[in-house]
């Protein structure tokens, strides 16, 4: 179960980390888009 756990964390650090880089990379393309 711990195992479980401690790979569901970073499973979870991990997608955070994609949508934070998502969202930035969207919100740098629209500024250039609105530019």
């Amino acid at each position: 179960m711990d195992h479980l756990d401690q790979s569901e964390v970073v499973n979870n650090r991990y997608l955070l980390c994609v949508v934070r880089m998502t969202q930035f990379i969207l919100s740098v393309a629209w500024e250039i888009y609105e530019l």
